[in-house]
């Protein structure tokens, strides 16, 4: 080694234990100025090497820093990797199991011959028209019904999006992605001409061909019937709906026992029982049978709503509120996963809320009715149900306005509309004018629905609409008249009885009006009319404490019923204890706020309550 790398060697610093000692010796035996020497010249290595390790520890940190930042990018990559390929098995999974559960109607070019290609009228038109009127007859089905069809789709309709290098377009992709892995079903058909005349079918995979024949200018009839037939093997329960909404009650009652045969489990049989029992009566005319069909439905499933609801609606026409009420408040109860999974969602909420509808309507606690009588065409009856139930809450002037807010927002519907003018003359005491509108509502019920049976609109309107005739004419004093009417009505009819008391005892023929008051509550022990009206009765012959024991009895069955609690106060003001009337006034006043009667009484009360016992009230 030269001087000259001497003189670029590092020095080193040796701390040994030998080194450190021998220093010290060389140090003790050296002189003062060798010994200042060296201590400056180790000083000196000193300070560079603290001026080195400076330098470094700048480089460290710095080196460091880098690492440091290096190594968080390279998580938030793989992180970022990471979520990326959830995000696409996540889209991927989603993709799978929509095409796993696509279960749809999806409609294939037609073909035609070349001249209809010519005109226009090619296959992919006729796909088109098919495809349309397919997806009319289920939203037609859909509107009218408690189930929801699955889609409609034409396989010729889709924006393509072409994949690269794959010469397949998205949209292909797609289609053959649901069908490897979905239940879509699809349709194709061809159109013929021979001598003069077309014949246009389809076939749904897996069902038989549908077919029509007729002259050319007939093409959109053909296509029409061709439809229906292709819809009634997709889903042949809404082709059942789809023929009661258009009026063809027949061809429903045909279809619904078609049904019959085809359903399989449980709830399908329950539900098919449901439809022919349903189109049994709008058919046939037949209450009895067509209720005897529902039992049998509800016999195969307990659980299943829809039976109930129709079930209850017919009782209902036939004035068996009894059980009317029960079969509400099974519906109550029942569950949404138990039902069809057509009914679940929309077709489950309406008939909860047609069940809630009818227990309140039926006992009296009109302020919690979400709707009047109404059932799949609650926005045709929407304002008029509703001044239906404002004028049975004692609210003529609002049930007023709600007719005349119909009318300007276009609705119509005449019967609901004549019922409703009814409860408002009623409630005014305008007998004339409610004996006007309940002829017109059962003129207008008397009206068939398309070709259903006269018989059983017969039925309906005698029973709803007979007995508020008989009613009207009896408050005007045509008592021959009003026995008359009520006679055409059956005698297990709940609120015909109720009628037929009331006619009673408005000719003070009481013991008969008890007799009928008697058998409408032995009918429907749980509903509060008859106890009401024996009870209205009573306080008008002066037998309070008798009032108060049927009000008593009424209130107990329908707490928020107010025509009970009205009549109590008034048979406790009677008795001179106003101060309690206060209470039972109060209460009424809770579900019917407005009832000018009620506030009428109410003042009185208020007034007598101030008086002094044994004082003469005056007038």
């Amino acid at each position: 080694m030269n001087d000259e790398d001497l003189d670029h060697e590092e020095p080193v610093t040796d701390t040994s234990p030998n080194v450190a000692a021998a220093r010290t010796l060389a140090l003790g035996s050296a002189s003062r100025e060798a010994a200042d020497a060296f201590l400056e010249s180790q000083t000196a290595v000193a300070r560079l090497q603290k001026e080195h390790l400076h330098e470094q520890r700048a480089l460290l940190v710095s080196n460091l820093k880098w690492r440091r930042f290096n190594n968080r990018m390279h998580g938030a990559v793989q992180t970022l990797l990471a979520l990326t390929g959830l995000l696409i098995l996540g889209a991927l999974s989603l993709l799978l199991w929509n095409a796993s559960h696509a279960a749809g109607l999806e409609v294939d070019a037609f073909s035609a011959p070349p001249d209809f290609e010519q005109r226009g009228a090619g296959g992919e038109v006729i796909a088109a028209d098919i495809t349309q009127r397919l997806s009319d007859i289920r939203n037609t089905a859909n509107a009218h019904s408690y189930s929801t069809s699955n889609d409609v789709s034409s396989g010729r309709n889709e924006i393509k999006v072409e994949i690269p290098e794959t010469g397949i377009s998205l949209a292909e992709a797609w289609r053959l992605l649901k069908n490897w892995l979905g239940h879509e079903r699809h349709v194709t058909g061809n159109l013929r001409e021979s001598a003069g005349s077309l014949t246009l079918s389809a076939t749904l995979d897996g069902a038989a061909a549908a077919s029509a024949t007729g002259k050319p200018s007939d093409l959109p009839l053909l296509e029409q019937r061709v439809a229906e037939g292709v819809f009634g093997s997709f889903d042949p329960v809404n082709i059942v709906n789809y023929y009661s909404a258009t009026r063809r009650h027949r061809e429903a009652y045909a279809a619904a026992a078609r049904y019959l045969t085809l359903a399989s489990t449980t709830v399908e049989r329950c539900d098919s029982y449901g439809l022919f029992g349903t189109n049994t009566v709008a058919a046939t005319g037949d209450y009895e049978l067509g209720l005897a069909r529902l039992r049998y439905g509800m016999a195969i499933d307990p659980q299943l709503a829809v039976v109930r609801v129709v079930a209850m609606r017919y009782e209902r026409i036939l004035g068996r509120d009894e059980d009317a009420v029960r079969q509400a408040r099974i519906v109550l109860t029942l569950k949404e996963a138990d039902q069809t999974a057509a009914h679940r969602g929309r077709g489950f909420a309406q008939m909860l809320q047609d069940a809630r509808s009818m227990l309140a309507v039926l006992t009296g606690d009109f302020a919690a009715a979400p709707a009047w009588a109404c059932y799949h065409d609650c926005a045709l009856v929407e304002p008029f149900g509703d001044a239906a139930i404002a004028a049975r809450l004692h609210d003529p002037e609002d049930a007023s306005k709600r007719i005349a807010l119909g009318h300007v927002e276009g609705f119509s519907n005449p019967q609901t509309e004549a019922e409703a003018e009814y409860y408002i003359a009623g409630e005014r005491q305008d007998w004339a004018t409610a004996l006007r509108a309940a002829e017109k509502a059962f003129r207008l019920s008397l009206v068939p629905d398309g070709d259903q049976s006269s018989r059983a609109v017969a039925a309906a309107a005698a029973d709803v609409f007979g007995m508020k005739i008989a009613e009207a004419e009896a408050h005007l004093g045509n008592f021959a008249v009003a026995r008359a009417e009520i006679a055409d009505t059956p005698t297990d009819c709940v609120p015909c009885d109720v009628k037929r008391g009331d006619i009673a005892a408005l000719e003070r023929r009481y013991d008969a009006a008890g007799f009928w008051y008697a058998r409408a509550d032995a009918l429907a022990p749980s509903i509060p009319f008859a106890d009401t009206q024996w009870g209205a009765m009573l306080l008008q012959m002066g037998r309070y404490d008798a009032a108060i024991v049927k009000l008593r009895a009424a209130h107990a069955k329908s707490p928020r019923y107010a025509d009970p609690l009205e009549l109590w106060g008034e048979a406790l003001m009677q008795e001179d204890r106003s101060d309690l009337a206060l209470a039972k006034f109060a209460e009424a006043a809770q579900y019917a706020p407005n009832w000018s009667r009620l506030h009428l009484e109410w003042t009185k009360a208020l007034r007598y309550a101030r008086i002094p016992p044994g004082t003469s009230r005056g007038n």
